[in-house]
């Protein structure tokens, strides 16, 4: 009988040390410190040939293969912005607006100095007639992305353009009220 309850306990001790070090792993995740890749041992040099594989699927047209790939990617490596940025343009190309938003503010959530998300979160929601949104995401790339940095200067000069046609398609909505 005491075999019995020694057995319950060792059992109950080890379920209870694995459920910490789960809730341990789990934490880190949440916080930025580990992530699935490091998790499943999987390093950055495949990380970044599923990537290379991925772009090319979207290079060619292959837009539900590179999806499915950037997809995989985000769950590995879910603090990577260049990762979500990916996949929402998968999702924008293919016009899943509201989709392709979502992984747009993933990827500025994990980088806000990065002006693509910004604007092409803009562009799908101009293209769902959010205009309000649309100029959000123009003003939003133009208060944190400085000027002189990287591709800034270039995602500046689109979101100002993309602010004149969120103000003339305004006009327009406006006009035929």
């Amino acid at each position: 009988m005491s075999t019995e309850k020694e057995l319950s306990e060792k059992l109950l001790k080890a379920s209870q040390e694995k459920l910490k070090e789960v809730a341990s792993t789990a934490m880190k995740m949440m916080n930025g410190v580990t992530t699935v890749a490091d998790v499943r041992g999987i390093g950055r040099a495949e990380l970044e040939a599923a990537y290379s594989v991925g772009s090319g699927f979207y290079r060619t047209g292959r837009y539900e293969d590179a999806e499915k790939i950037f997809y995989f990617l985000c769950i590995m490596e879910h603090t990577c912005p260049k990762y979500w940025t990916a996949l929402g343009a998968v999702r924008q190309v293919r016009k899943e607006y509201k989709e392709a938003i979502t992984a747009y503010a993933a990827a500025a959530m994990f980088d806000l100095h990065l002006p693509k998300p910004h604007f092409y979160a803009a562009e799908c929601a101009l293209a769902m007639g959010d205009f309000d949104s649309a100029e959000s995401g123009c003003r939003t790339l133009l208060e944190f992305c400085p000027a002189g940095v990287g591709s800034n200067d270039e995602f500046r000069a689109k979101a100002e353009k993309l602010l004149g046609v969120v103000e003339a398609a305004r006009k327009s909505v406006a006009e035929k009220k």
